[in-house]
């Protein structure tokens, strides 16, 4: 007999379902299926392997209870901002591109040349960009960067309450998770929301701003985190991103020396 993979399936009725597991009975020690409606993930049932795998007849016909159809796809998101449309901090120089060879013009190939500021667009802050001792964007750990992440959307600022009941969803949700904030929507980080994540140990903040903290005074709360050696990665878009945890990639261009890096940011539905 075949054994059971995880992937989408059709009962033999014509329902589809997922599974998503296979787990054992803890007093039998019998192996059991857990599979979900795979349009509505709130119902998930339990299945014995053998009944799973059990054939009915139908119309004097003995087929499968349930047929295999396919693996099942991973959603992949991209939070990331085109560069050269990109949302640019005030002040800062803007991304400017130029053609250094054309099929146009009779080149056999094209080639582009391209400047900008570190943090332009979606990027991350090392704790250099305002910690004279702290660590360089080739100094960091890419596990801070990359791992399981939480989403939560909010609005407005995010003060010490909002950012405690936040944090305790992600570890609720899932422990990991809770390493790896990120807030969707226009929000900005106030100094005692980020005394909740410094005391929480948290690796990664993310939000959609080009800053963390208030625009118009954004160092107090940069000082507090990246003092902690919280790593930012600002000017994300999560629109198209329902709240919950995610695997997170975010590992930023490795710029020797240098404060900030822009990265092509994604999150992978687990």
């Amino acid at each position: 007999m075949e054994p059971i993979q995880k992937g989408i399936y059709r009962h033999f009725k014509g329902n589809v379902y997922e599974v998503v597991s296979l787990a054992r009975h803890s007093e039998t020690g019998e192996q059991m299926v857990v599979y979900r409606d795979i349009t509505d993930s709130a119902k998930c049932w339990v299945r014995p392997a053998a009944m799973w795998q059990q054939s009915v007849t139908r119309d004097g016909v003995s087929i499968p209870r349930f047929t295999y159809l396919a693996p099942v796809q991973t959603r992949v998101y991209d939070i990331s901002q085109e560069l050269f449309s990109c949302c640019v901090y005030p002040g800062d120089p803007a991304p400017t591109r130029e053609v250094l060879c054309s099929f146009d013009t009779g080149s056999p190939y094209h080639l582009t040349a391209f400047s900008m500021c570190a943090h332009n667009g979606t990027h991350i802050d090392a704790p250099y960009h305002f910690i004279p001792e702290g660590k360089t964007v080739d100094q960091l750990s890419l596990a801070a960067m990359v791992g399981p992440c939480y989403v939560a959307e909010y609005c407005g600022c995010v003060d010490g309450a909002a950012m405690r009941a936040i944090w305790q969803r992600a570890a609720q949700s899932d422990p990991g998770a809770a390493a790896r904030i990120l807030i969707k929507g226009d929000a900005y980080l106030s100094e005692e929301g980020a005394a909740v994540l410094r005391e929480a140990g948290v690796l990664l903040y993310g939000n959609e701003s080009q800053t963390v903290g208030p625009e118009e005074a954004p160092m107090a709360v940069h000082l507090m985190l990246l003092g902690a050696g919280v790593v930012l990665l600002e000017g994300i878009r999560l629109c198209d991103v329902p709240e919950g945890t995610y695997l997170l990639s975010a590992a930023p261009i490795n710029l020797g020396g240098a404060e900030g890096a822009p990265c092509r940011a994604v999150l992978l539905e687990r």
